[in-house]
């Protein structure tokens, strides 16, 4: 079921042609700055070069999508979509996909001048706000729900409403969906939206899951999803562009997000980065995951065997005092334990000095014939660990790893569907629904959301 779709419609040329022109920024799932849209929302053909505004209307990726086998994600940067009179010097959007779980949006937003910022959300068949309890319910068709916990900013209102467009009947029998806006109390000229969404069933409301700031003096800096729980995943972001953040007990150096996640007795369970860095808690005196390389690494401890997954992962540093195994991608692989580290590669340690046993006599040669290498030679093309073309165990694409709940290949699994490929190039893409929503960035704001009932099979 769809559970964060926009306001579909059909939409092509003029934006005066059509009483609900769809391609405006309000149908989609985006923001507004002053209830103005991005650029595009007013249209005066459909042509590239008849409309002033076409070619100023730039976004880009923050990063290239990555993921791991339990976490994915994706950013974009869509400043140059608005205005330039509005003054807008950075949005930044970050999805987390928790794999058939739920999704973190974070917003990241700001100005040379203060404005009334919108974060909108739309959803099928209806939405009711506790701002009280900082939870927002969107109702979906066959009872299910989309619950979506507001985190930042620390205090907002929301208004609601309903839209419908041309051809919405095609997508929606009643041809009409909801909307919530959420909005800081008062203007400023920077604000950070930070939103968990949480999909389940409309009967099991009350009985969601638990989703809360991780620093309530810094509510944009993460969330703790299921806090108490067997699998408490505390999350932190750091800003585009700075060398870290530190936030509850936790700090994160270099990388652009992390989670540090923990069983109900409160023992490291899991660690995730993406990008290369580190992650701490305990105010940065422990250390729970870091590498140099990997642009996506998750280290998840089973038993006594510590799962590493992510791409591409050449090495890395995990804390796991348990384990006593690793293996990286699937494939078993040496690692070296020590103070409670699993450090990949090993550490191989250098061989002893050769004792003094005397000289030989001449003419002899001590311990074997010098033409005999040392304990055999290695087989042509057979590396350790594997033949040479099995490839390096840390080189899988991180984003199709199978899901531990068994569910089809992500990013399919258990119905999170995927948004549409991003748009390499900033031209208008016909008349569909997209409209001027920030290209790829507009993909990104949470259309693809959905829960997909299985039926018998997994499917793509």
């Amino acid at each position: 079921m769809w559970l964060a779709p926009e306001a579909m419609g059909y939409d092509a040329g003029k934006s005066t042609d059509y009483t609900y022109p769809a391609n405006q920024s309000a149908y989609h799932n985006v923001l507004l700055v002053d209830g103005i849209g991005e650029l595009g929302d007013t249209r005066s053909s459909d042509s590239n070069w008849g409309n002033a505004w076409f070619f100023s209307r730039i976004s880009t990726p923050l990063f290239t999508p990555t993921g791991t086998a339990d976490y994915a994600i994706a950013g974009g940067a869509g400043a140059q979509l608005f205005a330039s009179t509005l003054q807008i010097t950075r949005w930044d959007r970050i999805v987390i996909l928790a794999r058939g779980r739920y999704a973190l949006v974070r917003d990241d937003i700001e100005s040379a001048s203060a404005h009334a910022y919108d974060w909108i959300c739309h959803f099928n068949d209806g939405v009711s706000v506790d701002t009280a309890s900082g939870w927002v319910q969107g109702i979906g068709k066959s009872g299910q729900s989309l619950g979506v916990r507001v985190l930042a900013p620390a205090s907002w209102t929301a208004t609601t409403g309903t839209q419908t467009a041309q051809q919405m009947n095609q997508f929606d029998p009643d041809a009409q969906v909801s909307w919530v806006r959420v909005r800081p109390a008062s203007n400023t000229a920077s604000a950070q939206f930070l939103n968990a969404l949480v999909p389940l069933a409309a009967a099991q409301w009350a009985s969601r899951t638990p989703v809360n700031r991780l620093d309530d003096n810094d509510v944009g800096a993460g969330a703790v999803v299921s806090p108490g729980s067997s699998l408490e995943e505390r999350w932190i972001f750091a800003r585009a562009g700075t060398p870290g953040k530190a936030a509850g007990d936790l700090v994160l150096i270099g990388s652009q997000a992390g989670m540090a996640a923990r069983d109900a007795a409160g023992s490291p369970v899991r660690a995730a980065l993406f990008g290369p860095g580190s992650i701490a808690d305990q105010s940065g005196g422990r250390m729970l995951l870091s590498t140099q390389s990997a642009s996506a690494i998750e280290a998840k401890l089973a038993g006594a065997t510590l799962s590493v997954t992510g791409n591409p992962v050449r090495d890395f540093q995990a804390y796991a005092p348990g384990a006593s195994a690793v293996t990286l991608n699937g494939v078993s692989v040496s690692a070296t334990f020590a103070g409670g580290l699993v450090t990949y590669p090993a550490v191989i340690a250098p061989p002893p000095p050769p004792g003094d046993a005397g000289t030989p006599d001449a003419g002899a040669l001590d311990a074997g014939d010098a033409g005999t290498p040392d304990a055999g030679v290695l087989d042509a093309g057979v590396a350790d660990g594997g033949s040479a073309d099995s490839g390096h165990p840390g080189d899988l694409c991180g984003n199709c790893q199978p899901p531990s709940d068994g569910g089809a290949n992500p990013p399919l699994d258990a119905g999170m569907m995927s948004p549409d490929p991003a748009l390499t190039d900033t031209a208008a893409h016909g008349c569909s629904h997209a409209g001027t929503a920030g290209a790829w960035l507009g993909a990104l704001a949470l259309a693809g959301l959905a829960e997909r009932r299985r039926r018998g099979r997994t499917g793509t």
